[in-house]
């Protein structure tokens, strides 16, 4: 049976910290993160250090996908490796992925680092040589949020198990994980600013706090681990509500501003029709499934008889109260609170589309449909999901709960849709946070906003301004080309024609004051989304920015190459603690590398010559009759995408020294058309080698086979084979013009019968002498 890798600890004999190791000898080579965050004002700014080691005879890549805030914007990343400090650079994300390729198959050492959706990252770190530590260091800001008096902190440390199947993911970068690892998490928190003297709490970890007049500094006690969000609540009621200031930018300025509107009483809104969404996953066990029954119930005798509601309950099917929605009266309420009473999590996986799309579908007699969705937000694809709201005319109100919520999913559901978004940890309240969130709904919220600058910007963000919720924080950048001086002007139009208005005047700081730098790069990123890929590259680049188009890239070259490709070291992820009410998961095994299956070679419609000898069990057999030739039998055709899927699993954990099959018994199951079989025959006639011509060959096919057929492995494998055989050019385009006549029938890429037919009244060696021409180069004999 396959079985995925599993993990325990090996104590090393120096007394050093315990080494991560998988049940079948593979080490993990990350020994630990620590984090530094500094506080000031609504911006954040986060030092990340994350320190690797490899602890075993051979070169490895570490790969490891962890999560970063939504918000969060790399402004910088160095990595300390081999007795060098080397910083990284932010370039075209397509362009960073060759580089790197390039180096890790070159034998140099290399970083990528990438993002792969919001809040999603991978670092891969090629080439660490045996023995050998990195440190990587990299840092980020992000602008913070008032939710009344009260500043929420969250730096998420772990991915919890997701539902689905991700997409824009390579196999290697879907995150693992494991009951077994442990990683020591050292993370210290400097509030300073206008912020210094406000109270602080940390619900997710314990912690030290150390003041002073100009700080609060808190630190976490020894045994923190990467197991749970770090949260931290700022709260200051005697702050600044709203902030602006100028920011020099090259030759222009930037202007953030970040205002907190406090809308006036209004009366009570007209009817609403609510819908309550609840997770009801196995991932929801435990004190998520508790108080949110709890917080249910609180709603539910907040609910107004002008109201209708339902609610649904979800996993991997979905139990629903009432067919339709229905009046809030005494026996619907009875019934409502019995059904809330015995929600458990225990629904299976989590069908969040599913749920929602029915929620949706609900008929009612109210217009203004509202969704409550209470979820850990555990699920990779989503956007459908926000469409199908936004095409039904639904606000969805998200409360992400847990203590790894996956921040990107419930924040995107509200944005999209102009509904609102919390996120509470289980040492939180989380009754009160589901009850706050349920009173949004009822609450006046500007159905337009207008901006007045003191001069007309060169470009504005966000325009137009979705909509805003009183106590909530609108931050607003705008790029002027000269100095601005003045007042910042925000007019908020309602529903029933109430206008509010608010002013903020602006600061100005120079170009050597804290923040002046980072302030125009979280600009600039808010705007990224905005702009079609052309600009949006443009910007990223000049900026130095992540992005879906970028990349950060770091070469480190070697005076000694490595003398091997790397073997594929995955990081697992820590589970999240509580995660399922007791935070352990059994995960389903991984696939082991197999045995490779037989590798051999015929033309399409004849019996391919037996080669005379085997020679050498060193050479690619392939090119050796198969056995089904030789009984004069036929077995189905193979597609080139087998081809590819027969290396892959090949070379699926590590690599061998000969990339090729290293004897008869070591093969796999190849077809190959009749002018590419001549062209490999008459190249051994020649006398090149029968691993450089193999090695052309499968060159020539990874580039002309469907993107991703290949994995990473395979690809390296083939281009370290190509750089250390020293293939000549005009051996590999000669392959190239040899499959340039190759039709999608002989390849039997698609099975469709009206497909091209090859000319079957000539020979295979007239057709083939007919359509090409073997230069002179080619005849001569091979070294």
């Amino acid at each position: 049976m396959q079985t995925r890798p599993k993990y325990e600890t090996h104590a090393p004999d120096d007394g050093t910290a315990a080494i991560l190791r998988t049940l079948d000898g593979r080490t993990i080579a990350l020994r630990g993160v620590s984090i530094r965050v500094a506080l000031r004002d609504l911006i954040c700014e986060t030092e990340v250090i994350q320190k690797y080691q490899n602890s075993e005879n051979t070169n490895i890549e570490a790969v490891y996908t962890f999560p970063l805030p939504v918000d969060a914007v790399l402004l910088d990343l160095e990595v300390k490796l081999a007795g060098k400090t080397l910083r990284g650079c932010v370039i075209e994300r397509k362009a960073a992925q060759e580089k790197y390729e390039d180096a890790v198959t070159s034998g140099d050492s290399a970083l990528l680092l990438e993002q792969n959706g919001d809040g999603l990252y991978t670092m891969n770190l090629g080439n660490l040589l045996a023995g050998e530590t990195a440190e990587i260091r990299f840092r980020y800001a992000m602008l913070l949020n008032w939710n009344g008096d009260t500043l929420r902190v969250m730096i998420p440390t772990t991915l919890a198990p997701r539902y689905g199947v991700p997409s824009g993911l390579q196999p290697h970068e879907v995150p693992e994980h494991s009951l077994m690892v442990e990683y020591p998490l050292d993370l210290a928190v400097t509030v300073a600013g206008a912020l210094a003297n406000a109270a602080v709490e940390c619900p997710s970890h314990a912690v030290t706090i150390e003041r002073s007049q100009e700080a609060a500094r808190l630190r976490l006690e020894t045994g923190a681990t990467l197991d749970r969000d770090f949260v931290l609540n700022v709260r200051a009621p005697t702050a600044a509500a709203s902030v602006a200031t100028a920011y020099p930018d090259g030759e222009g300025y930037v202007v953030l501003a970040s205002l907190r509107p406090e809308f006036p009483a209004q009366s009570e809104s007209g009817p609403r029709s609510i819908k309550i969404v609840v997770d009801c996953s196995g991932s929801m066990n435990g004190d998520s499934i508790t108080q949110a029954r709890t917080a249910l119930r609180a709603i539910l005798d907040q609910l107004r008889p002008i109201d209708e509601f339902n609610v649904v309950a979800f996993g991997s099917t979905q139990k629903q109260l009432f067919a339709r929605q229905t009046a809030v009266e005494v026996v619907p309420l009875g019934r409502a609170a019995c059904f809330v009473d015995a929600l458990a999590a225990d629904m299976g996986g989590t069908e969040m589309q599913a749920a929602l799309a029915r929620a949706m579908a609900l008929p009612g007699k109210v217009e203004q449909a509202d969704i409550l969705l209470i979820t850990d937000g555990e699920v990779w694809n989503y956007e459908v999901t926000a469409a199908l709201a936004v095409k039904t005319h639904h606000r969805i109100f998200t409360v992400g709960v847990g203590s790894a919520v996956a921040e990107a999913v419930v924040r995107q559901l509200s944005a999209a849709t102009g509904g609102a978004c919390e996120l509470v940890s289980a040492r939180e309240n989380m009754t009160a946070t589901i009850v706050r969130q349920f009173q949004r709904i009822y609450q006046p919220y500007a159905v337009s906003t207008q901006v007045t600058w003191p001069v007309a910007p060169v470009w504005e963000h966000p325009h137009p301004i979705s909509a805003v919720f009183g106590g909530d924080t609108l931050h607003l950048t705008a790029g002027f080309a000269a100095p601005v001086e003045g007042e910042v002007v925000i007019e908020m139009r309602f529903a029933d024609g109430a206008v509010v208005k608010q002013a903020v005047r602006l600061a100005v700081v120079t170009a050597d004051e804290s923040l002046a730098s980072t302030a125009p790069r979280l600009a600039a990123a808010r705007r990224l989304k905005t702009l079609e890929e052309a600009e949006a590259r443009q910007l990223a680049l000049r900026y130095q920015l992540m992005s879906p188009y970028t990349a950060y890239f770091v070469l480190a070259e070697r005076d000694e190459k490595a003398p091997d490709l790397p073997e594929l070291r995955a990081t697992p992820q820590m589970l999240a603690a509580g995660w399922g009410g007791i935070g352990v998961v059994f995960s389903e095994d991984a696939l082991s590398c197999e045995q490779p299956a037989v590798l051999r070679m015929r033309s399409r419609d004849t019996i391919v010559a037996a080669l005379s000898e085997y020679g050498s069990y060193d050479f690619p057999v392939f090119l050796c009759p198969s056995p089904d030739a030789e009984h004069g039998s036929k077995s189905r055709k193979n597609r080139p995408t087998e081809i590819a899927e027969n290396l892959n699993q090949r070379f699926k954990w590590k690599f061998a020294r000969m990339f090729l099959p290293a004897n008869r018994q070591e093969r796999f199951a190849i077809e190959v058309p009749a002018e590419v079989y001549h062209t490999i025959q008459d190249l051994l006639a020649f006398g090149w080698t029968k691993h450089l011509v193999a090695v052309c060959f499968l060159h020539r096919l990874s580039l002309v086979v469907p993107a991703g057929a290949f994995s990473r492995n395979s690809l390296r494998a083939i281009a370290r084979a190509v750089e250390k055989l020293e293939a000549p050019v005009a051996l590999l385009d000669y392959f190239a013009r040899c499959m340039e006549n190759v039709t999608s029938y002989e390849w039997n890429w698609i099975n469709a019968q009206d497909a091209p037919q090859p000319d079957m009244s000539a020979s295979y060696s007239q057709t083939w002498i007919k359509t090409l021409d073997i230069p002179a180069f080619l005849r001569k004999q091979a070294d």
